[in-house]
Parts: C-alpha cells; sequence; structure tokens
C-alpha cells in the first residue's frame, strides 16, 4: 500500500507537485537524484519524507539510513564540508545523531571512513525502527500509518490490568463496571446534548463509545482535552455505550494521534 506526498507533514504542496512530475519522467535513483532533480526542497522537507518512509528505494535503506543520506545530501557542496564532521554536526537535534555521537566516542574509528561520510554504514550502527517506533514515525509524519494499531505492542500489559479491548466492551451486561483502553479519535459535544460530552476510543481490534456527563467532564478535563490515549472506568448502559466515571492517561503510548474535536 502506498501513501500519497499529501500527508506528509511538512511538505509544501509546490514542492510534492514538483517531486510528482519529475517522477513521471523517470525514477529517482537516490536521495542525491531528488535533491539534484528538485531543488526547491529544504532541509524540514527532505527529513520529513526520510522519517515517513517515503526515501526507502523499494527497500533498498531503511528509514535511518535514509535520514542519514539526505542530511548528507542536502549540505552545501564545498571544501569546508568534504567530511562527516559537518554531517554529525547537521543532525545534533536529532535522536539519531545523538545515538552516532555516542558510536563515535565509544568506538575506534577507521579514518577513511571519517574523511568519506558516503562510506558504507556498518551493519548495526543505524538501526531498523521497528514495531512501535516504526508506527510512531508515520503517525507524527503522516498521521497514519499501515502497520499495528499502537495499542497492539501494549495488549498483553493491559489484559493483565484488567482493561478491556473495544470488541471485548461490547460483551458485557448493563450495569457493569469496566476499564477499556485506546486512541482518543472523537470528542464530541453536541448542541442538542446537555452539554454531554462523546468520546471514542479505538484500538487494534474496533471502537468503543462512552458518554461523558457535564460534571465529569468539568472534573477530568484537563486529562479528557490533553491525552491521546486514555484508560476509560465506566459502567455499561444499553446500546453499546459506556458511562465514563473515572479518567487516566495511558503513559505507555507517547505518539501522536488525530482526534476529532468538538465539530
Amino acid at each position: 500500500m502506498r501513501i500519497g506526498l499529501k500527508y506528509v507533514r511538512g511538505l509544501r504542496e509546490e514542492v510534492g507537485e514538483k517531486i510528482v512530475t519529475e517522477r513521471r519522467d523517470d525514477l529517482y535513483e537516490s536521495i542525491d537524484d531528488l535533491i539534484r532533480r528538485v531543488p526547491e526542497i529544504n532541509k524540514r522537507e527532505i527529513r520529513a519524507l526520510s522519517l515517513a518512509g517515503a526515501l526507502n528505494f523499494e527497500g533498498k535503506v531503511h528509514r535511518r539510513e535514509a535520514l542519514w543520506e539526505s542530511e548528507i545530501a542536502i549540505q552545501p557542496k564545498g571544501s569546508l564540508f568534504e567530511d562527516g564532521g559537518a554531517a554529525a554536526t547537521s543532525i545534533k537535534d536529532s535522536t539519531e545523531k545523538q545515538s552516532f555521537s555516542a558510536h563515535r566516542a565509544a568506538q575506534p574509528q577507521d579514518q577513511s571512513k571519517i574523511q568519506n561520510p558516503k562510506s558504507k554504514i556498518e551493519s548495526g550502527f543505524l538501526t531498523r525502527m521497528e514495531g512501535l517506533e516504526l508506527v510512531d514515525a508515520d503517525l507524527r509524519k503522516t498521521g497514519i500509518s499501515i502497520g499495528k494499531h499502537p495499542m497492539a505492542f501494549i495488549r498483553d500489559e493491559m489484559t493483565k490490568q484488567g482493561v478491556l479491548s473495544a470488541h471485548q466492551s461490547t460483551y458485557l451486561r448493563k450495569g457493569q463496571i469496566v476499564s477499556v483502553a485506546g486512541a482518543v479519535i472523537i470528542r464530541q459535544r453536541p448542541m442538542t446534548a446537555n452539554n454531554v460530552v462523546f468520546i471514542t476510543l479505538e484500538d487494534e481490534t474496533g471502537f468503543s463509545n462512552f458518554v461523558v456527563m457535564p460534571d465529569m467532564f468539568e472534573r477530568f478535563r484537563v486529562v479528557i482535552n490533553q491525552s491521546s490515549f486514555l484508560i476509560i472506568r465506566g459502567v455499561f448502559e444499553e446500546r453499546g455505550m459506556i458511562r465514563a466515571i473515572s479518567f487516566k492517561p495511558l503513559t505507555d503510548l507517547r505518539t501522536e494521534v488525530v482526534s476529532h474535536n468538538f465539530r
């Protein structure tokens, strides 16, 4: 499955269109080729494309390798930038660069590799993004992911705590008190609902719906509005709704989820 460039956050529309136009003539062979044919692209955009997985070139490189290579390729050309020190300095604010600096400090260096930043990256130095880290990069850079739902990575821990999945919450008896966790995808307060708030959580099994009475909403307003993932405890009502009685932020997941809020 391919995701359009329009989903990449931080990529200007005109740059995205230029990328597509150039691609119609011939596929891009490398990050250098992309920068040469689309000179309008800036550092922020090339980094966003790298982290979004757009520069993997059919699996030839993984995202961290693409980020590393793009940092080198986007550098101004000239004798001042011929060695690898410039590339390391450029990535100083990124997580990848921090791990690079630690690695260099701990390991003896091959001078030939220091002089040539495009030399082959040693196996195990830049590790491939896996699991939740990969999904997190997708969500932060595009808002969507074709990987596992973030909740799937902590399902075993949730089960140990007695927290139900969305699917399990559909098989309850009226009056049961349960806890359900998930990503907050809807916060809604209809004009005709007398200030009652409706919340929908999403996990890898589906959706769970909650009704929040005005007093409960005011009591937990900050947690409700500022948490991307919640554990909600409530009383099961009719028609699949759960009346919420308490809220707890799910701090095990620190990724970004886009929610439809009060529209």
